[in-house]
């Protein structure tokens, strides 16, 4: 309430000061403060002569505050130069991959990774069961994948000795998100 009523009698001071000064009813507010069609809109709640602003209430001199506060906040983000966006060349490490390499790695893990999460998330409704699915999504994707697949993708071959790397290892699922990157 303190700082409304104190805004709003700075603005009324503000808008009287350049009435009273201001003869022709022109220059009531500085074009470097207020620019473009804005004084006729306040022109309508406080006459020019300045002696109306005087009879205004204090319901009218907020609604002019509001509309000059919204007119100068308008005005200074319209005169602001916008910059050009400059999107990342590259979003997705797999992108730089790809550009760099021509390698998809989306083709290649997302096959596994489809097959293997449908039925940890498909709510006891798939055919194939897990294999230590109780223990979690990582330790039964080691249980899954610690074996050699003879008939699996060329790059999964060395999974399991990867898995057993990590099983090792005993890292944490952060610590090796961490260590992997």
């Amino acid at each position: 309430m303190q700082v409304r009523h104190s805004v709003v009698e700075e603005t009324k001071r503000h808008i009287m000061r350049h009435l009273r000064t201001s003869g022709n009813g022109e220059g009531v507010l500085p074009s470097t403060e207020f620019r473009g069609n804005s004084y006729p809109v306040l022109r309508g709640l406080v006459d020019n002569s300045g002696e109306a602003g005087e009879l205004l209430s204090e319901q009218q001199w907020e609604q002019v505050t509001l509309e000059f506060l919204w007119r100068v906040c308008s005005n200074g983000v319209h005169s602001v130069k916008s910059t050009p966006h400059h999107p990342p060349t590259c979003s997705r490490y797999r992108d730089a991959l790809l550009d760099a390499a021509g390698v998809d790695t989306d083709l290649m893990v997302n096959d596994v990774l489809i097959k293997f999460c449908a039925p940890f998330i498909d709510q006891g409704q798939t055919d194939w069961p897990l294999p230590d699915k109780s223990r979690g999504l990582l330790k039964s994707f080691y249980s899954l994948y610690r074996q050699p697949h003879h008939a699996a993708p060329r790059w999964t071959r060395a999974l399991a000795t990867e898995i057993q790397r990590l099983e090792a290892a005993d890292f944490t699922p952060t610590a090796m998100i961490l260590e992997s990157l």
